[in-house]
């Protein structure tokens, strides 16, 4: 475990509340990990019309953070989660902390199938531009941290346009975070955007969350 996860991640310290209807759903750890939440926090799991929300308190929290797990459409048997909320407070925005709580999240997904939960993704919008990205006070850099840690999505048809002529062949945001020049045309010209994890074995976004933690000296 690697000196932040240390510092902010702590399961036992996390209180888990449920509403009444989801007295019997999963473990009080499971829900803990599949939420990210760090240490101190407390979560709400609750019923929220066609999904099940985890609501995340915590003091480094700038508001609540929200995740839903649905039933993916057509499907009776396979789920997907959404991030919906996820904002630090200014002072914790550069420790390490947001990426850590993410992937404790898509490693308890990749479980869940072994307690009958099958989730295939995680979908999160992915909000920010270079114009926010260096902004002094409360930047937007959502859009680039994201897609590195393995976050998908077509590249849209106007960052597209923009890229050096040597990207401008790629269809998948993964194609260009994958090297260090490609990273800085996606980081210079992306926009805000729909991103998803893939959660099968073997996908190219875990393999971009390897690539990610082995060069952030991450481990869980």
């Amino acid at each position: 475990m690697d000196p932040v996860t240390a510092k902010w991640f702590d399961d036992k310290s996390v209180t888990v509340t449920r509403a009444p209807e989801l007295t019997d759903f999963m473990s009080d750890a499971g829900i803990v990990r599949i939420t990210g939440a760090p240490r101190a926090s407390t979560i709400h799991v609750y019923s929220d019309e066609h999904a099940i929300a985890f609501k995340v308190g915590n003091d480094i929290f700038d508001e609540p953070m929200y995740l839903y797990l649905f039933q993916n459409v057509n499907s009776t048997c396979t789920f997907y989660l959404k991030n919906a909320v996820f904002v630090l407070k200014e002072p914790f925005t550069n420790g390490g902390i947001g990426p850590r709580c993410v992937i404790r999240e898509i490693m308890e997904a990749a479980n869940w199938a072994k307690q009958q939960i099958p989730i295939t993704h995680i979908d999160v919008s992915a909000i920010g531009d270079h114009a926010s990205f260096s902004l002094e006070k409360n930047p937007l850099r959502g859009y680039y941290v994201w897609a590195t840690m393995g976050f998908d999505a077509r590249i849209p048809a106007g960052t597209l346009a923009r890229l050096a002529p040597r990207y401008r062949h790629c269809k998948n945001i993964s194609e260009l975070v994958m090297t260090e020049h490609g990273r800085e045309q996606w980081r210079m010209h992306g926009q805000s955007v729909e991103l998803s994890f893939n959660l099968r074995a073997n996908s190219t976004s875990w393999l971009q969350l390897a690539r990610y933690m082995f060069y952030k000296g991450i481990s869980a």
